[in-house]
């Protein structure tokens, strides 16, 4: 897979976040399970891909020198202006990937190269952060008898480190099934999108699903796309556009606010007879004037029910 995204015209450039899955396996015997998975923070991943992800020309550095677990990954993203000025304009982008329930050292290396690069648009990328209903994972200590044992923290924990630093306008996570959308103020008042994709419950392990973003600087929108590339359609039922100033806040400060709407969305899969996998809202929330952790800038979208229009 990482060879054919390296023989791509220009290669696509990548970076990689671990789930629980990839982290240690201990056999107990024991039911419903009979064995742990995520015992502890061993994994081959290092083994097999610390080279060729480290090798990439936007990969900056690691919190651990042996391990690509927490990694974090500088782009410059360019686009037409569109506000009138000839040129293209670029944006320095800081991607951070974090391990499966980042330990709280982890967290506070996190927060300081936030702090350091103050001026970048920050993206926050970890496996476990929003579930099913897009509230996000409370911070979990397991017992001995749950699936995954090793502690650290999972949504709360993450959105902290956001919360603090006016940079951090994206989280990206999966784990939980289906797609989930949830928009948080910061401690400032800064808006930060966090939105969940996983597709691995779904027929045949996903049936082709994956999710991609087009950054439009022009327009200062995200769009969130389901793309198949099987069938190589798109379902139109979850799209998402979501509104963030690529110019940072005191660049767009001039700028006229655009309306803001209060939402948030979140779907599970349902396989219809074809085997189509159909999203429907389990539930929503607009509201006039939203509290502190659910404002948002953000046009949805979407089917409430039925199978996705593709």
């Amino acid at each position: 897979g990482l060879k054919l995204l390296g023989a791509a015209p220009p290669p696509l450039r990548y970076c990689i976040t671990q789930g629980d899955h990839d982290l240690g396996y201990v056999h107990t015997g024991v039911p419903p399970f009979r064995f742990l998975k995520a015992a502890h923070r061993g994994s081959h991943v290092d083994d097999l891909l610390r080279a060729p992800v480290r090798a990439q020309p936007h990969w900056r550095g690691a919190y651990s020198d042996g391990s690509i677990a927490n990694s974090w990954y500088e782009v410059s993203v360019a686009s037409p202006d569109g506000l009138g000025a000839a040129p293209p304009r670029q944006v320095a982008m800081l991607i951070i990937c974090l391990e499966y329930r980042p330990r709280d050292a982890v967290l506070k290396w996190a927060s300081q190269l936030l702090g350091r690069h103050p001026e970048h648009q920050a993206i926050l990328v970890t496996h476990s952060y929003l579930n099913a209903t897009s509230g996000m994972h409370s911070r979990v200590v397991s017992s001995v008898d749950d699936s995954n044992v090793i502690s650290g923290s999972e949504g709360d924990g993450v959105f902290k480190v956001a919360a603090q630093h006016a940079n951090v306008f994206l989280v990206l996570c999966g784990h939980d099934d289906g797609e989930g959308y949830l928009l948080s103020n910061g401690a400032d008042g800064h808006p930060i999108h966090q939105v969940m994709s996983n597709y691995q419950q779904w027929r045949n392990g996903g049936n082709g699903w994956l999710r991609y973003l087009r950054f439009d600087l022009g327009r200062d929108e995200v769009h969130v796309r389901s793309y198949n590339v099987l069938t190589r359609r798109h379902n139109h039922s979850s799209e998402l556009t979501l509104l963030h100033c690529m110019r940072g806040r005191k660049a767009c400060g001039a700028v006229k606010k655009r309306e803001q709407k209060p939402t948030q969305r979140w779907y599970r899969s349902v396989d219809t007879p074809e085997g189509t996998p159909s999203l429907l809202a389990t539930a929503s929330t607009t509201t006039r004037s939203a509290p502190v952790t659910h404002s948002a800038q953000v046009h949805l979208r979407h089917a409430s029910h039925g199978a996705p229009r593709t």
